[in-house]
């Protein structure tokens, strides 16, 4: 949501921000002036206590509920007060004030330190978005990995059937374990990693190479290190497994065909099934077989059906770490 009527949305936009003036923001407090929705913010002194800002706040609060309310989904999110909307927008402002305040000069501070200080920040903020980057795009490749690895283990379980019924079922579990708990770790979960130059002697000659360190996160239990090495060495070895390449197309391959069949073909078999019935019927006698295969078309694949229904059972329940004696290859 828009928190000013600026046209900006982030810390960002607020660097070159002109906001209101200490003279509104005393005005405000004696009661001689009241901002309105589109009013600029008050950045400076007693910023966080200004009358002036909560004024202003309030207004965006009761915008968004009213604009909520005009909404037939309601935004998706539950009723909430009015304060609890007040107190996230205030949280916003704050971090809008200070990246505007990082971008101030400084009393006694000359252009060459000022120029200096506000290069050094930007640097930082752009490797902060650099490691953000590459943390989210972590997170997707192993989530891509762990649905493909929950794809191959179904079809391995529904190709063995009764066979192995106990270890193709840990296989598939383990893996909706992972994707549970890759939904719940945000992005910032993500171990980081940092590039630096290292000396290096490669064949007798000194080399400056780069250096990749990563930097795992010290309130991370160990085992999800461990999980999420598996998941990495699992989206390597996927590239030239063959056997899980030709698993991982054969339920693409039942999927696709579970989604081009309608509705209304269904309608028709049962309705075809039905005259042969008559048919067979009128002549005397029928045909165990097709009386099978019309049962087993009308059943629209039941087997895909049950399957499906698992997964979705499993995503939706709490997420169980897979069992501790389980090995990297278990699981694969």
């Amino acid at each position: 949501m828009e928190v000013a009527a600026t046209g900006f949305n982030t810390a960002r936009d607020y660097v070159y921000y002109e906001p209101a003036t200490e003279e509104d923001n005393e005005a405000c407090r004696k009661g001689k002036a009241t901002p309105i929705a589109s009013s600029k913010f008050y950045f400076g002194p007693g910023f966080r206590n200004s009358p002036w800002n909560e004024k202003i706040l309030k207004l965006h609060a009761r915008q968004a509920q009213t604009m909520r309310v005009n909404d037939p989904q309601r935004w998706g999110v539950p009723d909430v007060k009015e304060n609890y909307i007040i107190s996230i927008l205030r949280t916003i402002v704050k971090n809008y004030q200070e990246d505007w305040r990082r971008h101030q000069r400084r009393p006694n501070e000359t252009e060459e330190e000022f120029q200096a200080r506000v290069e050094e920040y930007e640097e930082q903020r752009q490797d902060k978005t650099s490691k953000t980057s590459r943390k989210k795009s972590k997170r997707e490749t192993r989530m891509a990995t762990v649905v493909k690895m929950i794809k191959i283990s179904l079809v391995k379980e529904r190709k063995d059937g009764d066979r192995n019924v106990a270890i193709n079922r840990a296989k598939v579990e383990a893996w909706e374990f992972l994707q549970e708990l890759l939904k719940r770790l945000p992005t910032q979960a993500m171990s980081s990693e940092e590039v630096s130059d290292r000396a290096l002697r490669v064949e007798g000659v000194l080399t400056i190479v780069k250096v990749h360190k990563i930097l795992i996160c010290p309130w991370r239990h160990e085992k999800i290190a461990k999980y999420m090495e598996w998941v990495d060495e699992t989206g390597r070895r996927m590239k030239t497994n063959e056997q899980w390449l030709e698993e991982e197309r054969a339920y693409d391959d039942d999927l696709d065909n579970t989604l081009h069949i309608s509705g209304e073909v269904f309608k028709l078999l049962k309705l075809a099934s039905k005259s042969f019935e008559r048919d067979d019927d009128e002549a005397g006698g029928s045909d165990d077989g097709d009386d099978e295969e019309a049962q087993q078309t009308n059943g629209g694949g039941g087997d895909d059906d049950d399957d499906d229904d698992d997964e979705a059972q499993q995503t939706n329940g709490e997420a169980q770490p897979p069992n501790d004696q389980m090995e990297e290859d278990d699981i694969r």
